[in-house]
């Protein structure tokens, strides 16, 4: 029986490239990028327990983010080798604060529908205490784009920015491994 030759069909290989693109896209903006410095040398092994300095004056519309982080922190920390401690039996002392700064970009309207946006990046910044030696031991920080908080319609003659009912996304997880990354095997 004689079978008949199989030809590809032409979109295929475009499929097949388009799902690579997109693969590597989605891979190379997938990671936070974090900034991180040691302020003295640490032998590795230094340290194995810390805990958190209280802040008790959080706001109520920050609870939820807050729980987050150092539930990721504690998380991120315990890979590490560290284990949560009482203050007084503590090596470190872990502290964390956020910032929200605001951007104004322009935008191609025949792309966007809008001129110009304004850009929410949020700052998160982890920091390590040394205990015995009552001074700063490390800090870690990533600045992720948080939302797009509005969106500037019309021509030159605009003048208002129309707010955007955009959540806030801390993508806390990801930014947090990220920026304790750099204290792997040296603590």
């Amino acid at each position: 029986m004689h079978q008949a030759a199989r030809i590809p069909h032409p979109l295929s290989g475009v499929r097949r490239l388009l799902l690579l693109a997109g693969l590597l896209l989605a891979a190379c903006s997938s990671a936070p990028k974090a900034e991180s410095e040691f302020f003295v040398a640490v032998p590795p092994g230094h340290f194995s327990t810390y805990a958190w300095l209280d802040e008790e004056n959080r706001e109520q519309s920050d609870r939820d983010l807050d729980a987050a982080i150092r539930r990721a922190i504690d998380t991120e920390l315990e890979r590490l080798g560290q284990r949560k401690a009482a203050t007084s039996d503590a090596d470190l002392i872990v502290s964390y604060s956020t910032e929200i700064e605001s951007e104004d970009r322009e935008s191609d309207p025949y792309v966007t529908g809008h001129v110009a946006e304004q850009i929410e990046f949020g700052i998160l910044s982890i920091e390590l205490l040394d205990v015995n030696a009552g001074t700063p031991l490390w800090k870690g920080s990533t600045r992720e784009q948080l939302r797009i908080s509005a969106v500037l319609f019309g021509g030159v003659t605009a003048n208002q920015f129309s707010p955007t009912d955009a959540a806030r996304n801390w993508n806390v997880e990801p930014r947090v491994a990220a920026t304790i990354a750099s204290l792997a095997g040296r603590l």
